[in-house]
């Protein structure tokens, strides 16, 4: 993660208004000098709000208003005489989820840079500091390092998680909150959202538990027995990986002749599941827009005793169809400008895939068992909303995050422990995946529902700002 000004020098070179737009050429053109990033963000503003929109297309005035509100955000943010600006905000300049150390090859300069930093920002709690020297001490040695090490280990660190505790905390989180959402959102309010998402989604869920004579203890308790269950287990070695990837496979078959009833473009070229590589976490390549190129979901399934069966159909809907490798291609054919999606975060993108599990479920493709994985994998995204906001809002402590987590949802795709620290570091990031679905559900309730021209509508233009969606209906 670079800090502030590291970050301003190199994203100039990385983001650029491109000529292939429609767009007036002085549109363009100061697209062009607001890339550069050397210019502080509230310099790139103010001559943004210079600019007079009105004559602007309806697409370009999106653009527009989406680099505005992203450029505001990132201009208040950088007020704070702590943390960094990018795609995600951190507080602290070295933890287990940020820091040069983390590079292939650190840079002693920007590892040493950092070091300083580390007498003059706010402390992180004890237990991200003890987890990030954990990690230092793993690496080779190197006098950098060394001195992380030590600066880490003499800082005086507190327990309390949230960053309500950082200077001026409460403020920072609203900010934070509104820029990983891209919605205007308060934290109370998006707090009771992911309350009310959790009491709906374990409602359903245990009906559908009770069916499976587990009747007793929370849901997500009762969720976690489920995935003990060695009926639904594959076997940990080379054929029960085979069979976890045959069975996502026949999955993905299922759903792709039905997509025609909702989708107006649905993907042209071949899609499959394949199993990822030695030492390879989950990844995808999106098939082409015009079939030329395949589309693959690699899974990981190293801990695939961790992974039942009635829980990989909402994987495979999650990240290939209708999901992301259907949303992908229409975004590469939509050519977005990348100053815009500079300015969008993954709640959109997140978003989509979620209602894309949703809307799986919604085409008859799960029996119960695999319902329960849909509502399980909602229930993760859920229980993020709900422990982001009760961390950095409620002011809850760790401990208590992870107790709250597992009463949810039992599981979670990284350990509960691992999943809460993460939110600890990088406020706002665990909420803006259920805020994009709850936008998205929003707005398809609004008559009349054709859902081949709300599909059209979502996803024709590339991933939005969700405080835009409602322009484009």
């Amino acid at each position: 993660m670079l800090d502030r000004r590291s970050f301003l020098l190199a994203s100039a070179a990385a983001t650029i208004a491109t000529g292939s737009h429609a767009a007036p050429q002085t549109f363009d053109a100061l697209l062009a000098a607001i890339s550069d990033e050397t210019t502080p963000a509230a310099g790139r503003l103010a001559k943004l709000n210079s600019f007079d929109p009105t004559p602007l297309s309806a697409d370009d005035r999106l653009d527009y208003s989406a680099i505005r509100e992203g450029l505001d955000l990132e201009a208040q943010l950088a007020r704070f005489p702590f943390g960094t600006v990018g795609t995600t905000i951190a507080p602290y300049a070295v933890t287990p989820r940020n820091g040069a150390y983390l590079a292939r090859t650190p840079s002693p300069d920007a590892v040493a840079a950092e070091t300083k930093r580390l007498s003059n920002d706010p402390p992180p709690p004890d237990f991200i500091r003890d987890a990030t020297v954990a990690r230092l001490t793993a690496l080779p040695p190197a006098s950098a390092i060394d001195r992380q090490i030590a600066a880490l280990k003499a800082l005086v660190c507190p327990h309390d998680a949230g960053v309500w505790r950082l200077p001026d905390g409460d403020a920072y989180y609203a900010l934070a909150l509104k820029a990983s959402a891209s919605l205007d959102i308060a934290p109370d309010a998006a707090h009771r959202v992911g309350l009310s998402q959790v009491e709906a989604l374990s409602e359903r869920a245990d009906v559908l538990l009770k069916a499976q004579g587990l009747a007793d203890g929370s849901v997500g308790a009762r969720l976690h027995a489920l995935g003990q269950d060695t009926r639904y287990l594959y076997s940990d070695d080379d054929a029960g990986r085979a069979k976890a990837v045959a069975g996502m496979n026949a999955a993905l078959d299922r759903v792709r002749p039905l997509l025609g009833h909702d989708f107006a473009d649905p993907p042209r070229g071949a899609i499959r599941v394949k199993l990822a590589g030695p030492g390879r976490i989950g990844y995808r390549e999106a098939p082409a827009y015009d079939g030329t190129r395949p589309g693959v979901y690699y899974v990981d399934l190293r801990e695939i005793r961790r992974r039942p069966s009635w829980s990989l159909p909402t994987v495979v809907h999650h990240e290939t169809l209708p999901g992301h490798l259907l949303q992908l291609p229409l975004q590469e054919h939509a050519d977005p400008r990348p100053l815009r999606l500079r300015y969008t975060p993954n709640a959109f993108f997140e978003g989509w895939a979620i209602y894309a599990e949703q809307l799986a479920d919604e085409m008859g493709l799960n029996d119960d068992l695999a319902r329960l994985g849909f509502l399980q994998s909602a229930l993760v995204r859920a229980a993020r909303l709900v422990i982001d906001t009760g961390i950095h809002f409620k002011r809850w402590s760790r401990e208590d995050a992870i107790a709250r987590f597992r009463d949810i949802a039992g599981d979670a795709p990284d350990t509960l422990e691992n999943e809460v620290d993460r939110m600890v570091v990088q406020p706002g990031f665990g909420a803006g995946a259920a805020l994009g679905w709850h936008v998205i559900q929003g707005l398809r309730v609004l008559p009349p529902h054709d859902p081949v021209a709300f599909h059209t509508a979502l996803l024709k233009r590339g991933a939005l700002r969700l405080d835009l969606l409602h322009q484009v209906f």
